[in-house]
């Protein structure tokens, strides 16, 4: 079995919490600056300071806080690009519907990807990045 990285309870959770309250603090100092200041040059200095916390929450600039505790990055890593690829494909297709002559080699090629993706993913389950990097030195040295 694999050895997992050491796990902050929640972490995930306060990161979305951080940014919820990034977004809609931000917004509220938007609000606030508009009905309850008076001054013009203070309304728009306020204002300008609750979107710019606003997009700190959107931006998701918490995750420099609260790392990624992930240990399985690798497999993380191989999903996102499965997950690229089922765009591609429902571009394709929707192409494919409206006349694209081009559109079935794509879906052909896209399918192949899909395949060679999710056999990637079975080598990568259960297995860090470490190991990961330990099972490339020793095909490639079997290899050479």
């Amino acid at each position: 079995m694999a050895p997992t990285l050491p796990r902050l309870p929640g972490m995930r959770s306060i990161r979305r919490f951080s940014q919820l309250v990034l977004t809609f603090g931000g917004g509220a100092l938007v609000l606030f600056a508009v009905y309850r200041v008076d001054v013009l040059y203070d309304r728009v200095l306020i204002a300008a300071l609750g979107i710019l916390i606003m997009e700190l929450g959107i931006w998701q600039v918490t995750r420099a806080f609260f790392p990624n505790q992930r240990a399985y990055r690798p497999l993380r890593q191989e999903t996102d690009y499965f997950l690229k690829l089922v765009r591609r494909l429902n571009r394709t297709a929707i192409a494919a519907q409206r006349g694209d002559p081009n559109a079935e080699a794509e879906l052909d090629q896209l399918e192949g990807e899909m395949i060679h993706s999710i056999q990637r993913m079975r080598r990568l389950a259960g297995r860090t990045e470490t190991e990961v990097g330990l099972a490339i030195r020793s095909e490639a040295q079997a290899v050479n």
